[in-house]
């Protein structure tokens, strides 16, 4: 089982994201369908970490800092 099944099957599927605190106290957004779940994380060290997992088991990892990210999802994520 991929990791992206066991998000699927933790969570079902969220077309629409959402947007919610981890147990470090940072916002992160998710979103799962049947293409990929995509977990972004903004860290309390200002850089945001985004993870994609795909059915076939492949992983994507990015990281950038707050900064660079377009200011529409910035302002969404601090607003949390």
């Amino acid at each position: 089982m991929t990791y992206y099944d066991e998000l699927k099957q933790k969570y079902g599927l969220i077309p629409d994201t959402q947007v919610g605190v981890n147990e470090n106290g940072e916002s992160v957004i998710v979103s799962i369908d049947e293409e990929c779940a995509c977990v972004t994380t903004m860290q309390n060290n200002r850089w945001s970490r985004t993870n994609i997992y795909y059915p076939d088991g492949w992983e994507e990892e990015y990281y950038s800092k707050w900064n660079t990210m377009p200011r529409s999802i910035w302002s969404m994520v601090v607003s949390v």
